[in-house]
């Protein structure tokens, strides 16, 4: 995520909040589901979009939509490694140790 997707991300979290959220009761999950389906539908993707001047709902018809691009192959670099009781992480191609962020997969 880059710095101007995250201003975006973070600026449609607001516009929930200040224009969906107020004076509103659920009884449960399924309800706030429900209504915020609903508010969706009828308001906020019926608005005209200060920033695009197109309607979100007709902004992303599924026809307006481009597929993602292919990707040939898995660019993940991947290595067999040791993972220590104190989570060191010891790779078995170079034989070097070392602290690192990592997901297990089991």
């Amino acid at each position: 995520m880059t710095t101007f997707s995250k201003g975006k991300v973070e600026r449609s979290i607001g516009y929930l909040r200040q224009n969906f959220w107020p004076l509103r009761e659920f009884k449960d999950l399924h309800d706030a589901n429900r209504q915020v389906r609903q508010w969706l539908a009828e308001v906020a993707n019926q608005r005209l979009h200060s920033e695009t001047r197109e309607r979100p709902a007709e902004r992303f018809k599924p026809d307006a939509l481009r597929p993602l691009p292919v990707i040939p192959y898995d660019y993940r670099d991947t290595t067999e490694a040791l993972v220590h009781k104190d989570l060191r992480l010891q790779s078995m191609a170079t034989n070097t140790a070392c602290r690192t962020a990592m997901s297990l997969i089991a």
